[in-house]
Formats: structure tokens, sequence, C-alpha cells
């Protein structure tokens, strides 16, 4: 076997060496065409930026800042968006891409017939690229390295312009949403404290242990977390589709919250065996009524502030118009080109024209010996 592989070989190698002239014909040919064809290619210089995708936006003045205190989670009625996919959404938008292309004029500096081509032309001009230590690289390409650098600084610009804009909107709904709320609460919590202050002067102010104290707290943040979610969900399903995740995962929290509401009500024992402050249900009657418009008041004075809350930060983020955007790196204009690479061609075209040639050299050979099989 090894015999008849060495005997492969040398007959390969004196078939080269009989078309030697061809090779170095083809060969050198190929890759001085190359060679030329690299040095007439003109030269693309890349513009780069980098920005942190954990600036501040609406989100991070979110509605979670409010109930992140209290011991039952945390509650926003924003959608929890990645930024970096937002960040992104915003650069490849057309609205983006329209503004660089009319402020630069690239339809006719590509010389595209009309808008939709140059559109594509720049799409495959640039690039956004998020980076694992949670930045976003903003590339652009161009033939002069000044105007590189422009368009990548620009793709910047328009990037925080639009983020705060699209901010502002956010705000706005969302103060609409918490006005009409903020007028509910004010009407609820006055018909609460009215009942509850009827009560007291028919009965007196009754006193209640400490652990009732206590029942009635966890029962008043229970409650008023299920309102707060289920108001969630309501505003969410303005705008998300049925079956979404985040409207999943607000149903299983109602749930969870609902449950633990009915054991506490119950006296029945949680997950770790504890019995959750005392059964409301052997409360005496008069003193059931007291805790029960006690905690009336309580649920809405907490659902009040954390409206009252969210809606001065509506307003605040509303009227917003500082940058959102941090910059860690400017483009500035790069002194080399990125491409072409012109040794990457030549070597490219080099081991392809050996390949080419090779297999050029055995189709004639085997053409050869088919021909003198045919005359024979």
């Amino acid at each position: 076997m090894a015999k008849s592989d060495n005997k492969a070989l040398i007959e390969f190698i004196k078939l080269m060496k009989k078309w030697q002239r061809f090779l170095k014909w083809n060969i050198g040919s190929f890759t001085i065409l190359a060679l030329i064809i690299s040095l007439l290619l003109p030269k693309w210089y890349k513009g780069e930026a980098k920005i942190l995708t954990s600036g501040g936006g609406l989100g991070s003045l979110g509605l979670s800042s409010f109930v992140s205190n209290l011991p039952l989670g945390g509650l926003s009625l924003l959608p929890k968006s990645d930024e970096s996919l937002k960040y992104l959404a915003i650069l490849n938008s057309r609205t983006v891409f329209m503004k660089i292309i009319n402020k630069y004029n690239l339809q006719e500096r590509y010389d595209k017939p009309d808008w939709e081509k140059t559109f594509l032309e720049l799409q495959d001009n640039t690039s956004f690229e998020i980076n694992v230590d949670e930045t976003i690289s903003i590339s652009a390409w161009d033939t002069s390295p000044e105007l590189a650098a422009d368009m990548t600084n620009e793709f910047v610009k328009l990037l925080d312009s639009l983020n705060i804009q699209l901010n502002v909107e956010s705000a706005g709904n969302e103060r609409k949403f918490l006005e009409e709320r903020l007028e509910v609460c004010n009407k609820d919590l006055s018909e609460a404290e009215m009942k509850f202050k009827k009560f007291q002067e028919q009965n007196g102010v009754l006193e209640i242990t400490e652990q009732a104290k206590a029942a009635i707290a966890t029962i008043s943040e229970l409650e008023a977390m299920i309102i707060l979610k289920e108001t969630e969900k309501r505003f969410k399903n303005n705008y998300l589709e049925k079956g979404n995740a985040e409207l999943k995962r607000l149903d299983i929290e109602v749930k969870e919250y609902k449950n633990s509401l009915r054991r506490l009500k119950q006296g029945e024992p949680n997950g770790a065996g504890e019995s959750f402050h005392i059964p409301t249900n052997s409360v005496p009657e008069l003193a059931l009524q007291y805790f029960r418009l006690f905690r009336d008041v309580e649920i809405q004075n907490t659902i009040l502030k954390f409206i009252t809350q969210q809606y001065e930060q509506s307003k605040a983020m509303e009227a917003k118009q500082t940058p959102t955007i941090q910059v860690l790196d400017w483009a500035v204009p790069p002194v080399y080109k990125d491409y072409p690479k012109r040794a990457f061609i030549v070597i490219g075209a080099f081991i392809f024209s050996c390949l080419l040639s090779v297999a050029g050299i055995l189709f004639l050979e085997r053409w050869r010996v088919i021909k003198q099989e045919l005359d024979e």
C-alpha cells in the first residue's frame, strides 16, 4: 500500500514538472492580476463608536422604585425590555437611516436610482453589535475617513434624540393612565376613611393585639399588591398580545398573592410549616369589622402613595430632555483603511490559481489518455 502511494506521488510530481511552464504562467498571471485589482479597489475606512447599554431611561425611574421596599416584590407598569435590544431597534429603523441618507446626500454619493437601493447600500456599510461587556459598537464605512467618522457619530446622536422622544411619549402615556388612577384612588380612599370614621363614632376605638395589627399590615400589603398587579396587567393589555410571557407572569404573581392572602385569612401554615400570624376568622365580630375597615384604609393609602409617586415621576420624565445615551468612545477619522485586505486577496488568488491549475492539468491529461484509447 505504501509503495502504491509513493508511486502515485512520484507520478504526480512528474506530471507537475511536465506542466511547470503552464503552472508558472497560469499561477503567476492570476496572482499578478489579483494584485493589480486589489490596488485598484477603493479604500474603505471604518468609523467606530462605543456606547453603554445601561443608561437611564424611563424604565430606570420605574414603578419598582416604590414597591422595592415592600417585602412582597416589585412592580413596574412598563415592560422590562432589554435596553440593548431597544437601542438596536432604533439604530436599525428606517427613520434613522433616512435621516443619515438625507443629511449626507448618500443617494448621489452611492450613485443609486432611488432611496430603497440607497437604504440597502447603507445597511451594508453599517454595523451595530452588542458586546460581551454590555456595550454596543456602532460602525460605519466609507471611502472618506472623515465621513465614516461623521456618519458614525450621527448615528449615536440620532439614537439619543429618538430615545429621548420615545421616553417622553411613554412617560406621557403613563402620566395619563396614572391621572385616571389617581382620581379613582382618592375617591376610594375618601370612602374608606368615611366608613372607618363612622364605625369609630358608633362603636368607639377598639383595642386590638399587636398580632392582629401585624396581620392587618400584612393583609393590607398583599391586597394592595393584588390590586397593583391587576392594574399593571390591564395597562399592559393595551399593547401586549394575548398569551405574552409578561402577561402570563402577571397572572402567576396575582395567583400567588391571592393564595398567600387566603392562607393568611384562614390561618393556614405556609410552605415552611409556619402559621401566618393569626387566623382572621377567629377575631370577634366587632373587632373583625374594625379590622376590615382599617385594612381598607391601609390598602387605599398604600395604593395612593404608590400612584402619587409614580405620577410625579412620569411628569418629570415627560419634561426630561437630558441625554440618555452614555458614550464611551466617539468615532474619530481612522488613519488606516479597513478593507480591502490586499494580502488576503493576493494569497487567496494564489491558492485558488494553484488548485485550478492542478485540476486543469489532471483534466487535460485524462482527456489525452481517453483520446488515445479512442484512436486505437
